[in-house]
């Protein structure tokens, strides 16, 4: 049941002033049991104008006159949430934000990401920020591009990985868990004509991979390889899914991402990555990773031919960096609404999405919640 709450008027003055002492107290170095909730609090009061819809543990903050999309946005992330606690083993024990932003620069704005960013959705500070369908879906019927192409499912895959694994792990793997959970919630895959690892793409290194993973040019082959890193630990000779959500919640204590991997699974991260890479066929070429093909600590800019997005074009997909000291998690726009032609559906064997809907392939995504 959605329970609608009114606009109020509130003076402009005290908002900011919470604002700008939760983001005070948010700054500093306190245990992430109750930074969460204050980072939280504090992007709930930069909009606190907007009136908001409750089901299940679901908030979802949107602007005037957008109570439709607001609907759609709790309907789908209900359904999203059925399948990823499952595959997880996490609850949202605390109610999620979810925060839909007028255009993309508001959405940037707030997570502190330059405006021309193509950003669609974003999860960080312990909330989801998503823009209005219309900012990227300029014509035709939005809800079911919504649903085939929108970020709900792969921002709260980050969102329950961070609830229980509390920040403890490196880019590659959040991406890959984001992933392979809107794998589980909707069947969605991305592949591009270079990320083909099976049909003999040349991946990353792991020095590559486990380096600076949002400055790597081919984003697409390093999201690719992030999931299927996670779907390598998925298998049954590692203990399966049981295993996998045991180690989760074991990240969430007070070892290291590598020491909590030694401990739960007898190996380090880097011999994963080598157990992983002995599944792949001969690549056609050197692996990526050197200091011609990823220049480790460089910010690379969005080239403008990435501003149009096409899944035949191996670089305009996959040429745009993340910036360098900034904590955050942004999924980009998506393919051009022209590509229908390209959909297929890509999920593994026995998997259906739940809304049968097919995502489109080539999205570009961004993410920097390194914590150690």
């Amino acid at each position: 049941m959605l329970a609608a709450r009114p606009m109020t008027r509130r003076q402009p003055w005290a908002a900011a002033a919470l604002a700008a002492l939760l983001a005070w107290m948010a700054a500093a170095p306190p245990a992430y049991g109750w930074r969460r909730p204050l980072e939280v609090a504090a992007l709930r009061a930069a909009v606190l104008s907007y009136p908001e819809l409750v089901a299940g543990p679901f908030l979802v903050v949107y602007p005037p006159g957008h109570r439709a999309v607001a609907a759609l946005v709790l309907h789908d992330a209900a359904a999203d949430y059925r399948v990823e606690r499952a595959s997880l083993g996490e609850a949202l024990h605390q109610p999620l934000l979810i925060v839909i932003y007028r255009t993309q620069a508001a959405l940037n704005a707030s997570a502190g990401l330059p405006a021309a960013d193509n950003n669609i959705g974003l999860y960080g500070a312990g909330s989801v920020r998503i823009d209005l369908p219309r900012a990227w879906i300029p014509s035709g019927p939005w809800q079911p591009a919504f649903q085939a192409d929108g970020p709900v499912a792969h921002e709260l895959g980050h969102a329950l990985l961070d609830r229980a694994a509390h920040e403890n792990y490196p880019a590659w793997f959040s991406e890959g868990v984001a992933q392979w959970e809107d794998v589980q919630a909707t069947g969605y895959q991305w592949l591009t004509p270079n990320n083909q690892l099976h049909a003999g793409a040349v991946p990353y290194s792991w020095a590559a991979l486990s380096g600076n993973f949002y400055a790597l040019p081919h984003q697409s082959l390093a999201y690719r390889e992030g999931l299927l890193l996670v779907e390598e630990l998925q298998h049954r000779r590692y203990g399966g899914p049981t295993r996998f959500r045991q180690f989760l919640h074991a990240l969430g204590g007070t070892q290291s991402f590598g020491a909590t991997m030694q401990s739960v699974y007898h190996m380090k991260p880097d011999a994963l990555y080598a157990a992983w890479r002995q599944t792949l066929p001969a690549p056609r070429g050197a692996l990526f990773g050197g200091a011609a093909h990823c220049p480790h600590g460089k910010q690379r800019q969005l080239e403008p031919a990435a501003q149009q997005r096409h899944p035949q074009a191996s670089q305009s997909e996959e040429q745009q960096a993340g910036g360098n000291g900034q904590r955050r998690d942004a999924q980009v726009q998506k393919t051009a609404r022209q590509e229908r032609s390209h959909r297929r559906h890509q999920g593994h064997p026995g998997q259906i999405a739940p809304r049968g809907i097919v995502k489109a392939v080539g999205f570009l995504g961004r993410h920097d919640r390194q914590r150690r």
